[in-house]
This record gives structure tokens, sequence and C-alpha cells, in this order.
């Protein structure tokens, strides 16, 4: 037996932690995740889920409770790809390990004690959740989790190294070449940045080397050294409309995809379109009218909610109001009722979105019942007798997976 499964079968006899303090079996715990997934034995991991439970229904501190968070990600990952990895269900629609990942991630960033870790133990958690994310093909959402891992930590390659093949996932997702190509040079610049760097594992590298020789053929078979932004001279007239344009960059808010890429003031504009669409003639503009609508309902909410939180001032519609004192101390103003409605108008946007892809994808449900997909769908396999269980892909894609560490 080596020392490997040595230190395994050691920690699988620790059955509770009641002799550990909370630092003792954190420890314990993270250990256990990685020996077991390097002698490759999911029990090790079903136990060191179990010893995480007994240890949140513990007092933690918030630092301690986001640790733990991040070795229950990691040990449901390592599960995930024990099981599945090489394998038909790698590409599962519903995958449970997946869901666990997602939660105890996002509950660590959540924790007030997450600001009080080490940076490399952040980075770690906002490169996983960004991989993660991508992985399951929200590679928009992924962006953000990268960009603040190199915000927090300009030398943190593995977080470089997945953006720049995240960036090269969302190349591929879009019909417009010019900007596909920009995707495409930004893939490149961080995928040779991760590789030079001596922070990636020599595994990582090489993965990371794989994709980088791809791209940079993408790359010279489009002449992507052509493909530059447009400089933009002004924002607008008037300073209020470049402070909010400046605002809608730099919270990504714009529906234009070169925002993802950052804030350059040429994407300080929603010029997002559908694909080209083949309609028999008698088919008119419902699919353009219907996208129209749901792009204005969302500009409109967006300013709404811009107007809201910058309002400081009483507006003269709210005075003369007389409104009974409660003792919660609630806030009461047309800003504030901005910024409701503004989120009101963006809920009512998933119920639109479900409408549209129900007729462009000609699911059969009655219009009148889209109110989820999800649930109409699961309803729709039952009522025809079919398996719940889907298995559409996630991301098409030859390397399958990011790196996490």
């Amino acid at each position: 037996m080596n020392s490997l499964e040595e230190t395994y079968e050691s920690l699988m006899k620790i059955a509770r932690l009641n002799e550990l303090s909370n630092e003792e079996a954190l420890h314990t715990i993270g250990h256990l995740v990685d020996t077991s997934f390097d002698v490759k034995e999911p029990e090790g991991l079903q136990h060191a889920i179990a010893l995480s439970k007994e240890l949140q229904a513990r007092q933690l501190t918030s630092q301690q409770s986001a640790v733990s968070h991040y070795f229950l990600a990691n040990a449901w990952s390592n599960l995930r790809h024990l099981a599945r990895a090489g394998t038909d269900q790698s590409w599962n629609w519903e995958q449970e390990e997946i869901e666990h990942e997602i939660i105890n991630l996002r509950q660590a960033l959540a924790e007030d004690g997450f600001e009080e870790l080490p940076k490399d133990r952040r980075c770690q958690i906002l490169t996983n959740l960004g991989n993660l994310l991508n992985h399951v093909g929200r590679f928009v959402e992924a962006i953000e989790y990268w960009d603040r891992a190199l915000k927090l930590k300009a030398s943190c390659a593995m977080a470089r190294g997945n953006r720049g093949m995240g960036y090269a996932d969302y190349a591929y997702s879009l019909h417009d070449r010019h900007d596909a190509i920009r995707f495409i040079n930004k893939a490149n610049s961080d995928l040779r940045t991760a590789i030079r760097s001596p922070l990636v594992y020599d595994d990582a590298r090489d993965f990371f080397k794989e994709r980088q020789r791809f791209v940079e053929s993408v790359r010279k078979s489009n002449n992507a050294s052509k493909h530059v932004f447009a400089k933009v001279k002004t924002l607008g007239r008037k300073k209020e409309e470049v402070q909010y344009r400046l605002w809608c960059l730099e919270n990504r808010l714009f529906l234009n995809h070169l925002n993802d890429l950052g804030t350059a003031t040429s994407a300080a504009q929603d010029n997002l379109v559908l694909p080209p669409i083949v309609m028999p003639i008698s088919g008119g503009f419902e699919y353009e009218g219907l996208f129209n609508q749901m792009k204005q309902e969302f500009v409109s909410a967006r300013f709404l909610y811009y107007d809201g939180i910058q309002s400081n001032k009483v507006h003269f519609s709210d005075k003369g109001v007389l409104l009974y004192n409660t003792l919660d101390y609630p806030s009461y103003s047309l800003a504030v009722e901005k910024v409701k409605a503004s989120f009101r108008v963006v809920y009512s946007l998933f119920d639109k979105f479900a409408y549209f892809l129900n007729r462009y994808f000609s699911l059969g449900i009655k219009e009148r019942q889209v109110t989820s997909l999800a649930v109409n769908w699961e309803e729709r396999q039952r009522s025809q007798g079919k398996e719940k269980k889907k298995v559409f892909p996630m991301r098409i894609d030859v390397l399958d997976d990011n790196w996490k560490f």
C-alpha cells in the first residue's frame, strides 16, 4: 500500500468530528476531498460531504463557513468527474452534482467572511464558479467571475486561462463574424498569458496550449489582426447622457456582445439583433416584432433603475402626499417606485422569453400556459409518457471542461 492510499485509509477512519476543532475539521475534510479524488474513491467523497454537513451544524465563523462550502463544492465536483467524465452522461442536462457545486460556491461567495479570506482562496472560489458556469453554457455570467478574480489578483493565471477558453466558447455562439473574431483575439491573448505563467499546473498548461493552437489557427484563417475596435468620439451631447452610458458600460448592461469584453466606448450601444431567420412569405415579422418589444422593455427598465438610484432630491410629485407612520422606517418616493417598477418589467421579460422560445422552437405548449418552459416541458413529457430525464448537450465543444483548482 503506497503512502497516498495509507493517507486515504487513515482519513476514512475518522467517523465523527467530535474531537477536532473547527480548523482541524476543515483541514481534515479538505484533505479527504483531495485524497479521495487522487485515489478515485467516490466513497471518500461521500464521507467528506457527510462530515461537512456535521461541521456546518456547528457555530462557525463566516470565514470558516465560506471555506467549508468551497470544500463541499470540490467534493461534488470530484464526484461528478469520477462518475461522468468521458461518458455520455457528462453532458446530461440535469446533474445533481453541478447543482450542488453552484449552490455551495455561491454560498461561499455570499458569506460576509469571504472578503477576509486570503486572496488565493478567493481567486479559487471565483475561478471555479466561473469555470462551472461556462461548462453549462452560461459563459456571459462566467466572465464576471473570472474578471473579479483577475481584478483581485492579476497574476491568477488559472482565471486568465479559463477566461480565454470562455471567450473562445462565446465566439463560437456568435453569428456576427467580426464580433466573433474580436472574442477570438481576446481568447488568444488570455491563453498566451496563462501559458507563460509559472503558476499554472503542467496539465492545465498543456490543456491551454491545445486550445490556444486552435484559436491561433482561427485567427490566421480570418485575418484577425485587421479586426479592431471602432473608436467612438462621444457618448452623448449632455453630461447626464454620458454618465448614464458610462454606468451601463461599467455594469455590462448594454445589449451588445462587445460590452462583455470590456468597457470600450464602441460597446456603448444596444445593437444586439436576431440572427437571420427563414420564414414563409406569409409569416410576416412576428419574431422581429416580439424581439423589438422585449429589447425596448429591457432598455427602459435599465434607465428606470438608473434614474431611481441616482435620485437625491424630493420630486414634486411626492410633495403633499400624506402617509401613515408605520414605525418601521420604510422608504417611499418616486425614485423607489422607479426601481421597483424596473424590477417588475425585467421579471415580466422571463415569460416573454418563454413565449418567444415556445413559438420559435415549436415546442407545442399552449400560449396561455407558457409561464415556465422548464415546468411545462416536464408536464408535456409526462403527458406523453416519456422519461423526465433529458440528455440535451449544454455546450458542444471538443475540449469538454475547464480547469479548476
